[in-house]
C-alpha cells in the first residue's frame, strides 16, 4: 500500500522560513535604548544646584538695584526735614526745597509742597508768608524776593542811625566850653532894710502855711 504524502500549505512554509530567519538573527534591543536612558542622579543634582545659585545671584542683583533706587528716593518725610539754615538766604532755600520737591516720590499737590516749604522757613520770613495763601513756587519766589529786601532794609536802618548818633556824640561841646571860659559875675546886693526883710519872711511863712492847709483839706487853690 503506497504511503500517503502530507500536503503542506505554501503559505505556512513561508511563515516558517521567516520565523527561522528571524531567530537566526536576534535583535539587540539594548543598543536602541541607550540614548533614551535618564542621566545619572549626580549630574541632575549638579544642574539643579547651578540653577539655584544663578537664581540667588539674580535675586541679589535685583535687591541691590532696588536698595540703590530707594536710597536716592525723596519722600514727603524728607521734605519735612528740609529746613532753612540759620545763615541761608530765603531765595536760596526756596530753590533748594523746590529742586528736592521735584524728585519727591509720590503724587502730591504743589500747594501741599509750598506749605511745607513755608513751614520750614525761619520765623522772621514765615510770619510774612504763611497767611498769603500761596499755592505755587513761582508766586512764592516773587513774594519772598520782596519780603527779603524789606527785612534787609529794616535791619540795616538802625545800623545807619546808630552810626549817625555816634558821630554827633563824639563832637566837642563848644557851647559849654564857652560858658566855662566866661568870668563869674557876682549879682549886685539888694538894698533892703532889716524890718522889710522880716516882713517878707513873715509873709512867706503865712503863705506857705495856707498852702499846706489847703492841700491837707483836699484841694489846691489855683493861682
Amino acid at each position: 500500500m503506497p504511503s500517503k504524502t502530507r500536503k503542506t500549505n505554501p503559505r505556512q512554509s513561508q511563515d516558517v522560513s521567516v520565523t527561522q530567519e528571524e531567530s537566526s538573527h536576534p535583535i539587540n534591543h539594548e543598543v536602541h535604548h541607550e540614548d533614551t536612558n535618564p542621566p545619572p542622579l549626580a549630574v541632575m543634582f549638579d544642574m539643579i544646584k547651578a540653577l539655584q545659585v544663578s537664581q540667588h545671584e539674580v535675586v541679589g542683583m535685583i535687591k541691590e538695584l532696588k536698595d540703590e533706587k530707594n536710597s536716592h528716593k525723596i519722600t514727603l518725610l524728607t521734605l519735612h526735614n528740609t529746613k532753612q539754615g540759620p545763615t541761608e538766604g530765603l531765595l536760596a532755600y526756596i530753590k533748594r526745597f523746590k529742586d528736592a520737591a521735584l524728585d519727591c516720590y509720590g503724587n502730591h499737590e504743589e500747594s501741599e509742597l509750598v506749605e511745607i516749604c513755608i513751614t520750614n522757613m525761619l520765623t522772621e520770613y514765615r510770619a510774612h508768608l504763611e497767611n498769603l495763601d500761596i499755592i505755587k513756587f513761582t508766586t512764592l519766589l516773587q513774594k519772598a524776593g520782596k519780603i527779603a529786601l524789606s527785612i534787609k532794609a529794616q535791619v540795616e536802618k538802625p545800623k545807619r542811625n546808630g552810626q549817625q548818633v555816634l558821630a554827633v556824640s563824639t563832637q566837642p561841646d563848644t557851647k559849654r566850653k564857652r560858658q566855662e571860659d566866661k568870668p563869674w559875675e557876682e549879682l549886685p546886693p539888694i538894698l533892703c532894710m532889716e524890718q522889710e526883710m522880716l516882713a517878707i519872711l513873715d509873709k512867706w511863712t503865712v503863705d506857705t502855711y495856707k498852702t499846706c492847709r489847703e492841700t491837707t483839706n483836699g484841694g489846691i487853690k489855683e493861682t
